[in-house]
């Protein structure tokens, strides 16, 4: 039996990497590491016969100490491990960049670290398109200067740096997946990780104002979650190691203003103006290398999603 471990198994893009990995490997184990502070425990999901030999530990991965007993028998020969684990987003970061850093690098280094010394067989990483900061180059290849402007951006760069070298002093097995705006099923709508559209359903839902940041000229890739699980489960399943980094973006971006008229479309809700943001101006990938290397051929189209989850989930109010 294969076993994967998942790390932040509980959050977004986490859960549904475990709905992937137990439909194409129903028969294999699952071990969900998650300290749930991003996310609420689901005790009826964990529960569930949804999901079976699927194991949860509660484990702050910034800490050391955590390592230890169950949690390093888990991680024992385990397959694969998927970090997804991280306190993410730029603004946040900014305001909290000591408590960034220990899950970000930290905890990365931790995982890292007691991989090789469980003999895992391969370490795939979720980095971010923020390392590339304000970028010049569109579409933005992986080989771009690197400018990060956020300390969330610096530690993912961070966090990339460290499975390279994990690969090459320690011989673990590792590559790098750059996210480009990950939405779809699941997305939160509100705190720390949440896009432009789970922001404003959550305003909308609660009767608050939609802002639109800026001029809303900001173009996004918006990168399907189902497209971003299958990145990872390629990225294991192929021949790539040695801190092998790829954009997993859709190539088809769009500005907010785009995303916008798609709410106002389905749900008749207004906008206003807030002032600019630091982030930068386009994400846009050139995704060329995870096609050609990991055979990746990303499906998600954001405005056909985005119409659709709109219709289906969210009342219009009269």
């Amino acid at each position: 039996m294969k076993k994967y471990i998942v790390v932040g198994g509980n959050g977004f893009i986490g859960y549904n990497m475990v709905n992937h990995l137990k439909r194409v490997e129903p028969v294999s184990k699952v071990v969900i590491i998650d300290n749930y502070n991003t996310s609420d425990r689901d005790e009826e999901r964990i529960n569930s016969d949804k999901f079976r030999n699927v194991w949860y530990y509660d484990v702050d991965i910034s800490n050391r100490e955590e390592f230890t007993g169950e949690i390093l028998e888990e991680l024992k020969d385990a397959d694969c491990v998927f970090h997804f684990a991280a306190r993410a987003r730029v603004q946040p970061s900014i305001k909290d960049c000591l408590g960034y850093h220990d899950v970000n690098v930290n905890g990365t280094l931790n995982l890292l670290h007691f991989s090789v010394e469980s003999k895992v067989k391969k370490f795939v990483y979720s980095s971010s398109s923020s390392v590339y900061g304000d970028a010049k180059d569109y579409p933005t290849l992986e080989v771009t200067d690197l400018n990060p402007i956020s300390p969330y951006a610096l530690q993912k760069l961070i966090g990339e740096q460290y499975c390279r070298l994990y690969s090459t002093v320690y011989g673990l097995d590792t590559v790098c997946l750059r996210y480009f705006n990950v939405y779809g099923e699941g997305m939160p709508l509100k705190g720390a990780y949440t896009l432009v559209m789970g922001s404003w359903i959550n305003s909308y839902n609660n009767g608050d104002d939609l802002i639109i940041y800026g001029d809303g000229q900001q173009r996004r890739d918006f990168t399907y979650v189902g497209d971003v699980t299958e990145a990872n489960y390629l990225s294991y399943i192929n021949n790539v190691k040695n801190g092998e980094i790829f954009n997993i973006g859709s190539s088809f971006n769009k500005n907010i203003n785009e995303i916008a008229e798609i709410f106002k479309e389905v749900l008749g809700c207004e906008f206003k103006n807030g002032p600019e943001r630091l982030e930068p101006k386009i994400t846009y990938a050139n995704n060329e290398k995870a096609r050609i290397m990991l055979n990746w051929k990303p499906k998600g189209n954001v405005i056909n999603w985005l119409r659709n989850y709109l219709e289906n989930n969210i009342k219009r109010k009269e």
